[in-house]
């Protein structure tokens, strides 16, 4: 959008506001360094963490027990893992530098979507879903929604159907709405989740979270165990001859079976389908295939893509930039910005702001507001003062009189200001080449914007007390007694009327000009208060 306003590259940017931002937060470190990581900006990419991601997060109803999710039109869940999966998948690794660099989104998704949990589940994907508990509290409109706090406390992104649930106040950050429209054409619903997350898939992570309760499938390694486990299924075949598995949380039993009627034999198509699904929707993997999914031909399956005739379709069209930046671990800024109130240390390097804040209230203390300007094109001369103590917000010493707005400081955010001398675009770099100097340089080359040259150079208007007319168009405000000594840039003297519409600064006071006198008028007040107390007093 600022490329869109220039009119041409060469063109001097100032970006200013509240930008919302604290100091070397996002938008700052963006625009004052040049690029960020917006990966860790993403609310679903900072709530996953890399070591919390394989951690046992069991979900429970109201009495303790262990909350099933299976519906009753459901197979028994007694699918199992291929003792090829488990064999390429070390859940103890430290040096998955995938992981580390690419932290795994964690999910909770409320009760509606109970069959996308379990798809999520199978390909490895850390998703909670609502307990009954909780969905009941929300349901009933209570106030509080205990769904929204097991997001917060859990660090996870929150799925749901539920419009009424994002119009909240206390909507936990980065919460995805489906809309229930979708939902019979769930696989869409998946992919499009998948891909506007950045979510990139794991084939090793396959089948290695349990369905029912979220927790981690793990070999069993005692013999008496494997018997246990499959005696209390009434499998008909001896644990000697079977590679068992069972979840850490749940203590669900898993083998494998061959028959193709098999809970197993039907996850592992049900696996293998999702898999080919996210291919052809270019859901992006790293890793190694496993053998179990050995028979997936992935160059084949992302080369024939999407069959956007399917219903529902045209969900994946829509696509949002901001999302797709929020994907980009290097997303750079097109301008080298400065702050006008930038902090340098003695190596003249930037180190923060000066103002320690311009918003004050009881629960916030810190600065949101920034002048941004490109400082090889422009020069900074001066800044508004801001008070930088609570003292200096506060001279009267009225109990909680530090904070914004107050009867001195009528706004809610403190005001801030810069003027700047922009530079000719043909300036010296020579240091030792003052301001005017440069300015006489580029003037033979420049005119207004009526096409007009300069009548003289700007040295040539460097007097003492100068008597150029006042009805001249020239530059007003809180820089008009610096003019003499450090031009702003060419003048170009145009007779003018007092409302013309050439561009003109109209000859009112400025903001520094009104703050300066606001200054003086509470400094003289000061005064005028002590030595009436002081006459009081003799």
């Amino acid at each position: 959008r600022a490329r869109a306003f220039l009119q041409h590259a060469e063109e001097p940017l100032i970006f200013c506001g509240d930008l919302n931002s604290r100091p070397h937060g996002a938008a700052h470190t963006y625009l004052t360094q040049g690029f960020i990581n917006a990966k860790r900006i993403a609310p679903w990419y900072s709530y996953g963490k890399a070591d919390e991601s394989m951690t046992n997060d069991c979900e429970t109803t109201d009495d303790g027990a262990l909350y099933n999710e299976a519906k009753d039109d459901d197979e028994p869940v007694t699918h199992s893992v291929l003792e090829q999966t488990f064999s390429a998948l070390d859940l103890n690794d430290t040096n998955n530098t995938s992981e580390l660099a690419s932290p795994r989104i964690r999910y909770v998704l409320d009760a509606t979507l109970n069959k996308l949990c379990r798809w999520l589940r199978i390909l490895g994907q850390d998703a909670a879903l609502e307990t009954d508990k909780e969905e009941k509290s929300r349901t009933q409109y209570n106030g509080t929604i205990p769904l929204f706090d097991r997001a917060r406390e859990e660090r996870r992104t929150l799925v749901t159907t539920s419009t009424r649930l994002m119009q909240r106040r206390d909507c936990p950050t980065g919460a995805y709405c489906l809309n229930p429209s979708v939902l019979p054409h769930l696989e869409v619903a998946l992919v499009h989740l998948l891909l506007t997350h950045g979510v990139v898939l794991e084939p090793a992570t396959f089948l290695s979270r349990c369905v029912v309760c979220n927790g981690k499938i793990v070999k069993v390694q005692e013999k008496s165990r494997q018997r246990q486990i499959l005696e209390g299924y009434d499998a008909p075949v001896l644990a000697e001859e079977m590679v068992v598995y069972e979840c850490d949380g749940c203590q669900q039993g898993y083998w494998w079976c061959d028959l193709p009627t098999s809970s197993a034999s039907r996850v592992k198509t049900q696996a293998t389908r999702l898999f080919q699904v996210c291919l052809q929707a270019g859901v992006p993997i790293d890793g190694r295939v496993p053998d179990l999914f050995a028979h997936v031909n992935v160059p084949q399956e992302q080369e024939q893509g999407w069959d956007y005739t399917q219903p529902g379709s045209d969900l994946l069209r829509q696509r949002l930039d901001v999302i797709d930046w929020l994907k980009d671990e290097s997303l750079s800024c097109p301008f080298h910005l400065e702050s006008a109130y930038a902090m340098r240390d003695e190596s003249n390097n930037l180190v923060g702001e000066e103002i320690p804040f311009t918003n004050v209230t009881d629960s916030f203390v810190n600065t949101l507001d920034y002048i941004f300007f490109e400082p090889k094109r422009m020069e900074l001369l001066s800044r508004l003062y801001v008070p930088k103590s609570f003292r200096e917000l506060n001279t009267k010493n009225i109990p909680r009189g530090h904070l914004l707005p107050s009867d001195i400081w009528p706004s809610d955010h403190l005001a801030i200001g810069a003027t700047f001398a922009l530079l000719p675009r043909t300036a010296s770099t020579d240091p030792s080449v003052s301001l005017a100097e440069r300015t006489d340089s580029a003037a033979t080359l420049q005119k207004d914007h009526r096409g007009v040259a300069p009548l003289e150079p700007a040295s040539a208007r460097v007097t003492s007390g100068s008597d150029i007319d006042s009805e001249y168009c020239l530059p007003t405000g809180a820089g008009v007694g610096a003019l003499p000594i450090r031009p702003t840039a060419p003048v170009f003297p145009r007779r003018h009327k007092k409302r013309c519409d050439c561009g003109c600064v109209p000859s009112i006071l400025s903001m520094f000009e009104m703050a300066e006198l606001r200054k003086q008028a509470r400094l003289a007040k000061a005064q005028r208060t002590e030595s009436g107390l002081n006459s009081v007093v003799s």
